[in-house]
């Protein structure tokens, strides 16, 4: 009987961990959110609102729009507008992305595409506001 209460103690400790971590998530679904790419050195301003989501690289005028589904509390797809598609053809395809950890000022991403399963993005944006 004493394993068994054991048993059930850690089930439940881990079942409220896994869904106070999943309703984290949640306080993420809109914001303004600043990303840099470690490689080119270009920063992205990225704002989140509804099921639409702005782009912009500090320094141009362009501003792209993509629609986001969200999956599930911590998945979401990006799929660019018909406007953004026409300006930018490499927009192509569904994004994945999964909120994989939320730290203090930021939030790290796990980015894939169906088209290509093999390339997975792991990114880490600050939280503006």
């Amino acid at each position: 009987m004493k394993y068994f209460s054991r048993l059930l103690l850690i089930l439940a400790l881990i079942l409220t961990s896994i869904s106070f971590g999943q309703n984290d998530c949640k306080k993420y679904r809109n914001g303004t959110f600043k990303y840099v790419d470690k490689d080119s050195g270009n920063v992205f301003l990225i704002k989140r609102k509804g099921n639409i989501q702005y782009e912009e690289i500090e320094g141009e005028a362009e501003v792209y729009a993509f629609h986001v589904n969200w999956i599930s509390d911590c998945m979401y797809t990006l799929y660019p507008t018909k406007e953004t598609l026409e300006r930018n053809k490499e927009f192509g395809g569904y994004l994945y992305v999964e909120i994989t950890d939320i730290r203090e000022k930021s939030i790290v991403l796990r980015s894939t595409m169906k088209e290509h399963p093999e390339m997975i993005i792991y990114s880490e944006v600050t939280i503006l506001e």
